[in-house]
């Protein structure tokens, strides 16, 4: 059967509640806290009216947030499109316009002006926790930009299918195990 991404990370979650999931900057979570966060993300956002095939922007910086961001978008069942704050206010505001993003999650600095709806990421944390999500592997898991052949930045849709695939195989051809751990160090609106 085809699986989600949210689908597999909760089956780890319930495999290894106790194993550390992500670890930064002297702050860590285990499976089962980071599941637990990513639920009340998942469930502000629900209540917000976001679900499959919905985009919403992360504007986080590099930290276990941007995980928690992450993960409760998809298990919202929307897409997540990760917005470099580096990046000039203008090229932000045309990637969440041209995505059609319903909503950013973003930290205490002050978003540019957006043409949607920015929300606290503090405030996404308090929301009710939903444990499903109602994406499927078709929908869309992610949106990056890239720079464009024409100058003009291009976003590309990623599905739970793809990202799914990519990652299983991933772990195949390096034979990832339990004990192996992954550095991220690829600015995060880069598609590794």
């Amino acid at each position: 059967k085809a699986q989600t991404y949210p689908e597999l990370f909760r089956e780890q979650a319930r495999k290894t509640p106790k194993a550390i999931a992500v670890r930064h900057d002297g702050r860590q979570l285990t499976y089962a806290e980071l599941d637990g966060e990513c639920d009340r993300v998942a469930g502000l956002l629900r209540e917000s009216g976001i679900g499959p095939e919905a985009i919403v922007g992360i504007a986080l910086p590099r930290s276990i947030d941007f995980a928690v961001a992450v993960l409760g978008v998809m298990k919202a069942g929307a897409a997540y499109l990760p917005l470099d704050r580096s990046h000039p206010a203008e090229r932000l505001a045309y990637y969440l316009t041209d995505s059609g993003a319903k909503l950013v999650l973003a930290g205490n600095e002050e978003f540019p002006s957006s043409p949607v709806r920015v929300v606290p990421f503090e405030k996404a944390c308090s929301g009710p926790a939903v444990e499903s999500s109602p994406a499927g592997p078709d929908n869309l898991a992610y949106v990056m930009y890239t720079s464009g052949s024409t100058g003009a930045p291009k976003g590309v849709q990623i599905t739970q299918r793809s990202l799914v695939n990519h990652n299983l195989a991933v772990a195949k051809a390096f034979e990832l195990s339990a004990s192996d751990r992954v550095l991220q160090f690829a600015t995060l609106s880069f598609d590794l």
